[in-house]
C-alpha cells in the first residue's frame, strides 16, 4: 500500500466514521425542549421533541405517532409541523 493510497483509506473511514455520528438518531424524549427559541433556530431533535410534547398534550401518543415523527428529519417539514399547532 503506497502512502496515498493508505492517506485515501484513512480519510474514508474518518468519513464514514462522521456520516454515522451525524445520521445516529437522536430519542427526541431525551431532548428538553427549550420554547424560548423560535421553531427555526431549534435543531432537528429539538424540533421532534417539540412536536412529540405538542402531540402528547393532544393526548396519548402511540408507536407510530412517535415514529412518523422521528422518521421526519426534514428541518422544514418539522418547523412547519410544528408552526401548525400553534
Amino acid at each position: 500500500m503506497t502512502a496515498t493510497e493508505s492517506a485515501d483509506a484513512k480519510k474514508n473511514t474518518t468519513n464514514t466514521e462522521k456520516n454515522t455520528a451525524a445520521n445516529t438518531p437522536v430519542d427526541p424524549e431525551t431532548i428538553t425542549v427549550d420554547w424560548s427559541k423560535s421553531p427555526e433556530s431549534m435543531t432537528v431533535p429539538e424540533l421532534q421533541a417539540a412536536i412529540l410534547a405538542k402531540l402528547a398534550g393532544n393526548g396519548p401518543v402511540d408507536a407510530q405517532m412517535k415514529k412518523t415523527v422521528t422518521d421526519n428529519i426534514w428541518h422544514d417539514s418539522l418547523v412547519n409541523w410544528l408552526k401548525s399547532f400553534r
